[in-house]
């Protein structure tokens, strides 16, 4: 990420600390027990990420800290299955309705910079497994910009710009950021995923900071 990010720990994490995640991480991530996020000082971050595997009922009754950290023109990032109501605008997860395979086939919806060069095909299968990258979606709000969806028009990854005075990210799968600082190569084009995410999340924070602005498509 050279000329991208620097030292500073400004993207927050907001952890599970379950037995399946990796809390060892590199600047510009920083760590925090879900819990504690009551005990957090958000003025210091642009950006939250929040994977699904939280308490959502938690974060529910304490919904009113995401709604001011987007009412100050923040980044959040969700990536998982949305249960309860604690993102403004957004709706619950829906389980993909699967009847042969292809019910899993993801389509880019359009060209955008975290998903260029990309190969769909490496997102749909891995491994010769599909499903792998989104088992369903959530209803986008209006006027979402939509990025990745499964068949029957349903929205796996969007951004919404026009529910808060925010940006919020939407991802129906596993969290696109690499957090660690280490990325082990394979030689797919989704390793390129991860980069791109935290570039666009870079651009998007910068234009969010300049007076409230957002970097529209």
């Amino acid at each position: 990420m050279k000329g991208i990010v620097g030292l500073k720990r400004d993207y927050l994490i907001v952890h599970s600390y379950s037995a399946f995640s990796n809390v060892n991480v590199a600047p510009p991530f920083e760590c925090i027990d879900m819990y504690d996020l009551v005990n957090t000082d958000l003025s210091k971050y642009k950006c939250m990420i929040i994977a699904g595997m939280v308490d959502q009922d938690f974060l529910e009754e304490e919904k009113h800290l995401i709604e001011q950290f987007l009412q100050d023109s923040k980044l959040l990032c969700f990536f998982g299955n949305l249960i309860t109501g604690w993102i403004p605008g957004q709706q619950p997860y829906e389980v993909q309705e699967i009847r042969w395979h292809g019910d899993y086939d993801l389509t880019i919806e359009k060209d955008h910079p975290i998903f260029d060069g990309v190969k769909v095909e490496e997102m749909t299968s891995k491994m010769g497994v599909k499903g792998v990258f989104a088992r369903g979606s959530h209803p986008a709000p209006p006027n979402a910009e939509i990025l990745l969806t499964l068949p029957g028009n349903k929205p796996v990854t969007f951004i919404d710009r026009h529910s808060t005075n925010g940006t919020i990210f939407m991802h129906s799968g596993s969290t696109f950021f690499h957090t660690t600082g280490m990325n082990p190569k394979k030689g797919l084009s989704t390793e390129r995923i991860p980069e791109q995410m935290l570039a666009w999340a870079e651009a998007e924070c910068e234009a969010l900071a300049n007076k409230g602005g957002r970097l529209d498509a």
